[in-house]
């Protein structure tokens, strides 16, 4: 009843703003090196894989998805890893093709929402649409640490970003 009410008022709050403005952000995890379950195993490996490391594994990056409501600006995505300075973007030609951050757990803390906030988000709304925008994002308390004059950061109830975000 209460995520009703506050959705209703978010509603209202963005009534008659152009939906080209109103941006959603979500973070996603990719355990990379981890196999899938069995039941996506050919026959032929089930015995090597299951139970091993591999399949356990919890190698991960936290990827940073972020765009307006028509789809038509998608921000860049962005990836945040373990490893300062990954080999894979070592070596010249091979920086990487998307904005990289490493945090020691590769999840989303404040100060990495923060930087993503400030190099990444806010130069690619400014360079693309209106002078202000609204940005809508679940209510993790990372998230509250930001600001900017020229983005109005709307939070989603709590629980409810299952049912609210569309980015989940």
């Amino acid at each position: 009843e209460e995520a009703a009410e506050r959705m209703a008022a978010i509603r209202q709050q963005l009534e008659g703003v152009d939906v080209d403005l109103i941006y959603n952000v979500n973070e996603t995890g990719l355990l990379y090196r981890g196999l899938p379950s069995r039941s996506y195993v050919p026959f032929e490996d089930r015995r090597t894989a299951r139970g091993s490391k591999a399949m356990k594994s919890k190698d991960r990056v936290t990827w940073t998805l972020c765009c307006n409501a028509t789809g038509t600006h998608k921000g860049p995505v962005t990836m945040i890893g373990k490893a300062s300075q990954p080999i894979c973007f070592q070596g010249e030609g091979s920086a990487s093709p998307l904005p990289y951050f490493s945090q020691k757990s590769a999840c989303t803390d404040a100060s990495v929402f923060k930087r993503w906030f400030e190099e990444v988000f806010v130069p690619a709304a400014q360079a693309r649409t209106a002078p202000h925008v609204y940005l809508i994002m679940d209510n993790l308390c990372c998230h509250s640490s930001i600001s900017h004059p020229q983005v109005t950061i709307i939070e989603l109830p709590p629980n409810t970003t299952a049912v609210y975000q569309p980015l989940d």
